[in-house]
């Protein structure tokens, strides 16, 4: 079986997980900043990709996004790795902003905790901790959720863990069947039909 691992790491914490997937199924690691076009992997039989994810979109969605389309053959893995806690609602949330038009039931998706490094970050990224950590530090009161994201903007924070791993080996090794999503054409009220006829 054919792996290519596809990453894009912000601050490091996505490449560390590329690797530690490597070094678990095998297969051949791929740095996506480097890349300009899919054919590399055109190959595989399953393509994981690997991104920090910032505003909840994935690094270097765009550049998937636009070339994914030629990519029919491997079984597709999408790999998130932000900061919070990967709580069902923001699971939701992230697969639905990262799932390409027509792929609901082509790629499966996984959320892991990576970490901070604030003094890394580099423009728009650094831009929007600096706002996030300035909105935090106006409230007189955080919830956990919130403390804890303050606190690892301030003294940084690493939650990177070979285990988290677990489900994603798995699922390369014995793949799991898609739950089919289907996608329901907006309804009509009868008024707007009637007014549509009066049209």
């Amino acid at each position: 079986m054919k792996i290519a691992i596809l990453y894009s790491s912000r601050t490091g914490f996505s490449k560390q997980y590329a690797e530690m997937l490597q070094q678990k199924v095998g297969g051949e690691l791929f740095d996506l900043g480097k890349m300009r076009k899919l054919n590399q992997v055109m190959g595989a039989d399953v393509l994981v990709y690997i991104a920090s994810i910032m505003g909840g979109r994935m690094r270097e969605f765009k550049f998937i996004d636009k070339n994914i389309y030629d990519l029919e053959r491997p079984r597709k893995i999408f790999v998130g790795v932000g900061l919070t806690p990967p709580e069902e609602q923001v699971y939701l949330g992230f697969k639905q902003t990262n799932c390409p038009f027509g792929f609901e039931n082509k790629i499966k998706f996984f959320l892991l905790r990576g970490g901070m490094r604030y003094s890394e970050l580099r423009g728009v990224d650094k831009l929007l901790m600096k706002n996030i950590l300035k909105n935090l530090s106006k409230k007189e009161e955080r919830s956990p959720v919130e403390e804890e994201m303050y606190q690892a903007i301030i003294n940084g924070a690493d939650y990177v863990n070979e285990e988290n791993l677990e489900p994603i080996v798995q699922e390369i090794l014995h793949p799991t069947p898609f739950e089919e999503v289907k996608v329901e054409e907006p309804k009509i009220a009868e008024e707007e039909k009637g007014e549509d006829q009066d049209a």
